[in-house]
């Protein structure tokens, strides 16, 4: 079961993040991060309120790694967020 969206609202999961940076420098996660100048990351939309124009379940999209929410269910991480979080749309 995955969650469904309302509204204007969100579900996404985002992409396994990369353990080894260009030149295979690791970075720690626990380095603090400038929201201003966080990497985008790629996400595919589970669920999409009623209110959304642009996307629809399945639309490949890229958002700040900072955007949204994450919840924890059923072994999966989702990120909710509002479209306008959204960087833009990955073709």
């Amino acid at each position: 079961m995955t969650p469904r969206a309302i509204g204007e609202h969100i579900w996404v999961e985002k992409d396994a993040p990369k353990e080894c940076k260009e030149g295979g420098i690791l970075i720690p996660e626990s380095l603090e991060r400038t929201p201003r100048f966080g990497p985008s990351v790629l996400a595919t939309v589970i669920s999409v309120g009623g209110r959304c124009k642009e996307l629809k379940a399945g639309t490949r999209i890229v958002l700040k790694d900072i955007a949204g929410d994450d919840y924890h269910y059923d072994g999966h991480t989702y990120t909710h967020l509002r479209e306008r979080d959204i960087v833009g749309i990955a073709e």
